[in-house]
């Protein structure tokens, strides 16, 4: 078993391809305790409603990369760039890149492509959480 500390070491490094923080210091224990807060009221080894990424159901037929362009073109490339290397504010970003040197990593949840589109289908675009449903739809309804 893992501790918490050590579980969001790993996100730092494996998702987020950066270093991990101190596990005794400041910010680790505001995480932790952000974390712990969150949890109060949480039966144990249960899943709260609306963690996690939503399992879609494989599609029937082949995906259409040109539907997928468009879909990215018209909700996604305002925020992530027309490139998808993201958007900085600073040095830091606004919105991360999707794909390249600064993206996340193959340790990332989201690395494969099933997990990818169950988390944009539930919560992208990000100025309209909860609205992407129609998004991803083809004219077969699937």
């Amino acid at each position: 078993m893992e501790s918490l500390e050590k579980k969001i070491n790993d996100c730092f490094e494996r998702s987020l391809n950066g270093s991990p923080i101190d596990s005794t210091g400041r910010e680790m224990r505001a995480m932790t305790a952000y974390m712990r807060w969150l949890a109060q009221k949480v039966p144990r080894n249960v899943k709260p409603a609306g963690s996690g990424i939503m399992q879609l159901p494989w599609l029937r037929h082949a995906a259409d990369p040109g539907r997928g362009q468009l879909v990215y073109m018209l909700h996604c490339a305002s925020c992530h760039g027309l490139d998808g290397r993201g958007r900085k504010a600073g040095e830091e970003y606004q919105y991360p890149p999707l794909w390249g040197r600064h993206s996340f990593n193959t340790g990332a949840g989201i690395f494969r492509i099933s997990k990818m589109a169950g988390y944009i289908y539930n919560n992208m675009p990000w100025a309209q959480p909860g609205k992407s449903r129609g998004l991803v739809r083809t004219k077969r309804g699937t």
